[in-house]
C-alpha cells in the first residue's frame, strides 16, 4: 500500500502563491545562511531549498506502472493545484481519493493531532477494505 499526501509530479503543480512563498523562504534561507559559520549546513540547506519550486519532474504516465492499492490524500485549501492532485488519481489504477475540507498539507500545531487521526481512520480503512476498483469515472 502507498499513501501520498500533497504530492506534486511537476514545479508547476503549485498554486501560484504558493510558489511564490517558497521563492521568499528560499531567498530567507540563503540570505540566513550567507551569514552561517556551519559550511556543511550552508550547502546542505541551499541544495534543499533549491530543489522547492524546481523538482520533481516525474511523467503522469509513470504512475500507470504502480500496481499496489494508493491512497491519493489533500486538503482542499491545499498548495498543490486540485486538478493535479485529481490527475494523480486518475492516472493510478489501484487509487482511492480523500479531500480532508478546511485543511492545507501543512496544518496549524492545534488541530494535528485530529487530523493525523482522519488521515489514520482513511489509511486504515484503505488497508482494512482494500482496493474497491473498479471506479466509474465519467
Amino acid at each position: 500500500m502507498l499513501a501520498v499526501m500533497g504530492a506534486n509530479l511537476e514545479p508547476d503543480a503549485a498554486y501560484p502563491w504558493a510558489v511564490d512563498g517558497i521563492v521568499r523562504m528560499r531567498n530567507r534561507i540563503t540570505a540566513e545562511l550567507a551569514h552561517s559559520n556551519n559550511p556543511g549546513l550552508c550547502n546542505y540547506s541551499c541544495s534543499f531549498s533549491t530543489c522547492w519550486g524546481n523538482q520533481p519532474h516525474i511523467p503522469l504516465a509513470d504512475l500507470t506502472s504502480i500496481q499496489v492499492p494508493t491512497l491519493v490524500m489533500a486538503g482542499d485549501r491545499d498548495v498543490i493545484r486540485d486538478e493535479h492532485t485529481l490527475s494523480m488519481f486518475h492516472a493510478l489504477p489501484k487509487s482511492q481519493l480523500a479531500i480532508f475540507p478546511a485543511q492545507r498539507t501543512r496544518f496549524p500545531h492545534k488541530t494535528r493531532h485530529a487530523l493525523i487521526e482522519r488521515y489514520s481512520t482513511s489509511l486504515t480503512s484503505l488497508l482494512r477494505c482494500g482496493y474497491k476498483g473498479p471506479r466509474v469515472v465519467d
